[in-house]
Parts: structure tokens; C-alpha cells; sequence
């Protein structure tokens, strides 16, 4: 697709039809994620996607996705736990045809979406053997979440670094599936993409910490001591005067 053209003629065709302003909104971020996936034909993408795009809730994220359908301009297809498949309708086609059923996805789709799939399933038997969730607490929202880290957030390897900020949390920093997620929020923030870049930052951040403390010992001579090891000292120190 020739996305300005899309967009002109998308304006184009309002003029002769209505259309909410949802739909609109609706159309706009489902153009701008079919660019992402490079226009595949059919592409999937999750509500909770969708929801933090656009800003419509569950109910008017529904009406818009039905009233596009009934306009002609895309088509869908819902399937269970998975995220929905869509087909977008190029409008600088000659002649305007009711949507034809979405064709079933290539081998190779399919199996990228079956493995993303497995993924998901591994990643939720870890967090309920990390004791961070309980099978009750497996719901579709998590299953969307967990996916939009998965092929969203830019990680080369996205199960290894789920798999490090699980660890974090299972340490006993946080053991909420919360604290995973924003933790996973803050690397995708901070251009962290694979375990050597979490490597290196804390590498960075521990002499940096090493670094402050020679600064600060006295006689103005540098110290041997570790941050970590000063830590310790310090805490022996209060607990020895009753602190």
C-alpha cells in the first residue's frame, strides 16, 4: 500500500460517507500497525495494542472494529485467546467489493505465530513456578501482554529478557506480574535489547558506585574497598550501635 495515498483517499471517501470519530481514530492505528508489519496482507495485533493506541475502551473498541467491517474497509477475524487477525481494504481500488474472507494465513505466519504462542505458554509456567502468578490469574489480558512484549518491545531475544526481569522479581523486589511488565517497560525505554546490554549497564552503574565512594574517602587516597563491601561495613556499623 502507498500510505499517504491510503490516507488522502481515505478522506476522500468520507466525504461521501460518515463514519464516528472512534471508527476513524480505529482506522488510523490499524493503517499505522499494518505499516509496522511491512503491509502484510493479514496481520495480527492485540487489543491491549489497540486500546493503548487509540484510547478506546473495550465497548467502543468493538462498535468501531464492526462499524469499519460495515463500511467495507477492513475485515477480521477473532481467534479465542489469540490476537485478532485483520485485513485492511485498499481504497484506490478500482472498484469497491465487499470484503472477501480473509485467506488463511502463509506456513510461514502460521508457524511464527504458533512458536510466539508457545513462548507465551513457557513464559506462564515460569511466573507460576516463580510463585509471581497463580493459575487463576492467567487470563487473555495477561496472555495480550505478555505477546506485545514478545513482538513489540524490539528485544532480539524477548523470552530471555522476560526470563531476567522474572528473576528480579522473584528475588523478592516484586513479586507481581506489574512489577515484571513495568520493569520490561523501563528496558524497552532505555534502548535495552538483549542481556549483554543489561550486562553492561549494570556493569556501568557498579563503577559508577565504586567511583562516588573512592571520591569520598578520606586523606584524599583512593580505596580498595568495593561499594558493595563499604555497604556491608556500614550496616555491621549500625547494627553494632544498636541502630
Amino acid at each position: 500500500m502507498n500510505y499517504i495515498r491510503e490516507i488522502n483517499a481515505f478522506y476522500d471517501w468520507l466525504e461521501l460517507n460518515e463514519l464516528p470519530k472512534s471508527a476513524v481514530l480505529l482506522w488510523h492505528a490499524l493503517m499505522h500497525l499494518n505499516n509496522k508489519s511491512g503491509w502484510q496482507e493479514t496481520f495480527t495485533v492485540a487489543r491491549s495494542v489497540i486500546e493503548a493506541k487509540t484510547g478506546l475502551k473495550k465497548d467502543a473498541y468493538y462498535k468501531a472494529r464492526n462499524q469499519l467491517k460495515q463500511s467495507g474497509l477492513i475485515d477480521f477475524k477473532e481467534r479465542g485467546t489469540k490476537a485478532t487477525a485483520f485485513k485492511i481494504f485498499s481504497l484506490l481500488s478500482e472498484k469497491q467489493t465487499a470484503p472477501p474472507t480473509i485467506i488463511i494465513e502463509s506456513e510461514k505466519n502460521k508457524q511464527k505465530e504458533e512458536d510466539e504462542d508457545t513462548t507465551v505458554d513457557r513464559i506462564l509456567e515460569l511466573l507460576e513456578k516463580s510463585k509471581i502468578l497463580e493459575k487463576k490469574d492467567i487470563t487473555e489480558f495477561l496472555r495480550e501482554d505478555i505477546d506485545d512484549v514478545i513482538t513489540t518491545f524490539g528485544f532480539e531475544q524477548p523470552e530471555e529478557m522476560i526470563i531476567e526481569a522474572i528473576k528480579d522479581a522473584a528475588r523478592g523486589n516484586g513479586r507481581t506480574w506489574k512489577f515484571v511488565y513495568m520493569k520490561l517497560v523501563d528496558w524497552k525505554k532505555k534502548g535495552i535489547k538483549t542481556k549483554l546490554d543489561l550486562e553492561n549497564q549494570s556493569g556501568e552503574g557498579e563503577a559508577n558506585g565504586k567511583k562516588v565512594y573512592q571520591h569520598r574517602t578520606g586523606y584524599g587516597r583512593p580505596s580498595s574497598k568495593s561499594a558493595e563491601q563499604a555497604l556491608r561495613e556500614a550496616e555491621e556499623a549500625r547494627r553494632a550501635w544498636g541502630g
